[in-house]
């Protein structure tokens, strides 16, 4: 891991007059940890103004979107096997990707690869480092409380909402100091 960087993340909405999308920038060095947010409606040129301000030419190692991508980001249409292994069992517990399937999940991928577009044609994206990229830059799908959650032995027991879900899971795995396993720490250089 690098010892200084930023990464850019996007919870996709996709309503055209509340400010439903949010975008975020995670910047980090040896020795702190710092973020800045902006929501905006889900539409132009609310969603370019957005990730323009917030990540205009910073070079960012990664970008993460919370919405149904698939390389080439075409309309998915279609109910994936990642979305089916994470409902059957999981989904009342730990929450679900957007079925892409679904007319709502539709509009979650159009609106997904819409804010894609915006980053890719107006940010400095770092080239992808992994086996299946999305993209050749470094783009990925990301639902955070379905991550989160699988990382939890019992997620059940937590009993959280979906309105609370990614908060509850994120601190009792930071509480149980789960997380440290999943980011190797560099040695402060010293």
């Amino acid at each position: 891991m690098r010892s200084q960087g930023s990464v850019l993340g996007i919870d996709v909405g996709c309503s055209p007059t509340r400010r439903s999308s949010a975008v975020c920038r995670l910047d980090w060095d040896e020795q702190h940890v710092k973020w800045s947010i902006a929501r905006f409606r889900a539409v132009e040129p609310d969603r370019t103004e957005a990730i323009t301000r917030m990540a205009g030419r910073v070079p960012l190692a990664a970008a993460a979107f919370d919405g149904p991508l698939r390389r080439g980001f075409d309309v998915i249409g279609r109910y994936r096997t990642a979305e089916h292994m994470l409902t059957r069992r999981l989904q009342p517990f730990t929450g679900k990707p957007g079925q892409a399937s679904t007319p709502v999940g539709k509009l979650l991928n159009e609106h997904a690869n819409l804010n894609v577009a915006a980053v890719l044609e107006h940010c400095d994206l770092a080239l992808a480092r992994h086996h299946v990229a999305v993209h050749e830059k470094a783009v990925a799908e990301a639902f955070r409380s379905s991550f989160l959650g699988v990382l939890i032995e019992a997620p059940k027991a937590l009993n959280a909402r979906r309105s609370d879900r990614s908060d509850i899971f994120f601190r009792h795995l930071a509480e149980a100091r789960a997380l440290q396993h999943l980011v190797p720490i560099a040695s402060p250089v010293g």
